[in-house]
């Protein structure tokens, strides 16, 4: 068994997957162990030998399920029902075939019928329930395709956090009740209480050692003076990520979170006043609180936004702080929303940042609460894009892209790993190409340069078109893909081109013959907008030292790994001369970026001349 699990985690890559192949197997050999004993039935060379049959039959059942189950996810084919018939019609045939012993008068007999009929029935009942149970875990939530698929080093930060909130808890219960018996002033206890829940948040928050925090505060604040503290709400984890930055602030509350009979004493003990108080009782309570050098956290668009996006602000916050006579202090958050999307349980490795920004009063933003609501969330909503722009650059997306390329075999998620890597996560494309507008990547491969290019811009419409239909099939199937990314199979020469803002042509040219090389670029010209730009990166041939190094990088991957498809026989490698050529005929103006060390890839800039 255990070199059964060895060469399962060769072939899969994962130990997830090795898992849940593996795990089935083990439930049914444990199964049948259990019958024997439960039957009497001993160990003899006849039903050891069976006993190492049923077990390889196991094996193949478990590995074919996995590979249905795998084939779904990666290219959307359903074949999982084949699989599951040819697993039963095998179960049906080894199961008739041993299972008419049963009949024989020797002992021996009847047991190698009776192992074979309870190990495969065994194996069959929990490879057909169990393991779909387990895959479908990794990449759904209730029914819905998750945000990033579940790994194992996740799943272990996620229980870790888990267990440290839960003894949390019982420890702060525990305190509480010590505290209740001690002969101490109440302020004091509850001075005492809060720090406990400072040190308790700040462990939640740092503990996930897969998720970097990044506490930004460029004015100093120190929360000694009391404040309405609000923040944008993306996750279950910014109540830690909040509370952890002063041991004096307190939260408003739902009502079930009061009731609560795990957490709801301690949660009234802290002072975490109910919204259903009302207005007025609240505010008195939280005069006296303010008094003692409290602030009072509230999030002012009421719930999580599902797409991180600072929703519509309510109006509570900026009346506490008008009739508290204190200022409000906006705290952005960062990042959360991704590392804990809404409707997911389990936290992902990420980045998050805390944000805080310069207090401010209300009386400067409109006359009204309302008005204050609305002009503020607009003031946050301009910071949280400048944050936005500082952090969410293609680095920041790098998981998020490999997420998409995970339990789609070893040697894609390796292949994913190693070419994001070498392209710096395509940083210089999102640098050069607009933030907006229709964006054609010619040759897309498996729609790497798609998808991170509209992760870096929600605003960007991409076109993939590849003639290699497995790695088309692959990116149509991906968690990310959204209405805005199109992944079309067939010749770039023969499909149509929509009307683009920017094309890009990546390591394409060189597959085609020459003169068909010009067809594509003069293809890509009549279908560029007014002001737009063609990008080519390809060997030059004329770099002839560098050029080595291009042809050995293609040999690699045309000829011995065979990552890419070749429609022609020979490779032919552009040169420099034959892009301006090109270029000058049809009034485009060239910009050369080399950053080549190795290899002779350059990129071209094709940008139209003003026709005046």
């Amino acid at each position: 068994m255990l070199v059964v699990f060895m060469i399962l985690l060769l072939y899969f890559g994962r130990i997830e997957l090795t898992l849940i192949t593996y795990i089935p197997m083990l439930i049914s050999w444990l199964w049948t162990l259990s019958f024997m004993w439960l039957f009497n039935f001993k160990f003899t060379i006849f039903n050891i030998i069976i006993s190492t049959f049923i077990f390889g039959l196991g094996i193949d059942y478990a590995i074919f399920m996995s590979r249905g189950l795998l084939q779904k996810y990666r290219f959307g084919i359903d074949n999982l029902p084949s699989y599951k018939t040819s697993v039963l019609l095998s179960a049906i045939t080894t199961v008739t075939a041993i299972g008419v012993l049963i009949f024989a008068k020797h002992p021996a007999m009847r047991s190698i019928a009776f192992l074979s009929v309870i190990g495969i029935l065994s194996v069959v009942f929990v490879t057909y329930t169990l393991q779909p149970v387990l895959f479908n875990f990794l990449i759904k939530q209730q029914g819905k395709i998750r945000s990033a698929p579940v790994t194992a080093k996740d799943l272990f930060f996620a229980l870790l956090v888990f267990l440290v909130f839960l003894t949390g808890s019982l420890i702060t219960i525990l305190l509480y009740g010590i505290l209740m018996i001690l002969p101490f002033g109440k302020n004091f206890k509850k001075k005492i209480f809060h720090y406990w829940l400072f040190i308790t948040s700040k462990l939640i928050a740092y503990i996930p050692l897969n998720v970097k925090k990044i506490i930004n505060n460029p004015f100093g604040e120190k929360f000694k003076k009391p404040a309405v503290i609000i923040a944008n709400h993306q996750s279950h984890i910014d109540i830690p990520l909040i509370l952890m930055l002063h041991p004096k602030i307190l939260i408003l509350t739902n009502d079930w979170v009061q009731s609560n009979i795990f957490y709801g004493k301690i949660v009234k003990f802290a002072d975490y006043y109910p919204t259903s108080n009302g207005f007025e009782k609240n505010l008195k309570l939280l005069k006296e609180k303010v008094k003692q050098g409290y602030s009072v956290l509230i999030y002012p668009e009421g719930s999580r936004s599902p797409d991180s996006e600072i929703k519509r602000f309510h109006k509570g916050a900026f009346e506490y702080a008008k009739e508290l006579e204190i200022d409000i202090l906006p705290i952005i958050i960062q990042g959360a929303g991704d590392c804990i999307p809404k409707g997911e349980p389990f936290l992902k490795s990420g980045q998050i940042s805390i944000n805080i920004l310069k207090r401010i009063s209300v009386e400067n933003y409109g006359n009204t609460s309302r008005e204050q609501a609305k002009n503020i969330r607009k003031f946050m909503q301009n910071e949280y894009q400048k944050i936005i722009k500082k952090y969410e650059i293609p680095a920041y997306f790098r998981k998020k892209l490999i997420a998409n390329y995970i339990y789609k075999t070893p040697v894609l998620e390796h292949y994913t790993r190693i070419k994001t890597r070498i392209e710096n996560n395509y940083a210089f494309f999102n640098n050069i190409l607009p933030k907006k507008g229709q964006i054609t990547d010619i040759g897309t491969g498996y729609g790497y340069l798609p998808y991170m290019l509209s992760f870096c811009s929600k605003e960007r419409t991409i076109t993939g078109i590849d003639y290699d239909c497995r790695k088309i099939n692959t990116a149509n199937n991906n968690i990310s893909k959204t209405e805005k990314l199109n992944f079309t199979c067939g010749d770039v020469l023969t499909v149509n081109f929509p009307e683009s803002d920017a094309f890009i042509i990546n390591d394409v040219l060189h597959y085609m013959p020459r003169d068909k090389q010009k067809d594509l670029i003069i293809k890509c010209i009549k279908h560029l907008k007014s002001g737009g730009k063609i990008i080519i990166r390809d060997g030059n041939s004329e770099m002839k030292r560098k050029h080595k190094g291009t042809k050995l990088s293609e040999f690699f991957s045309t000829k011995l790994l065979k990552f890419n498809k070749t429609q022609y026989k020979k490779l032919h490698f552009t040169s420099k001369n034959e892009i301006l050529e090109i270029a000058s005929k049809y009034n485009f103006e060239v910009n050369i970026v080399d950053e080549t060390k190795f290899t002779s890839n350059i990129v071209f800039v094709l940008t139209e001349l003003s026709k005046s």
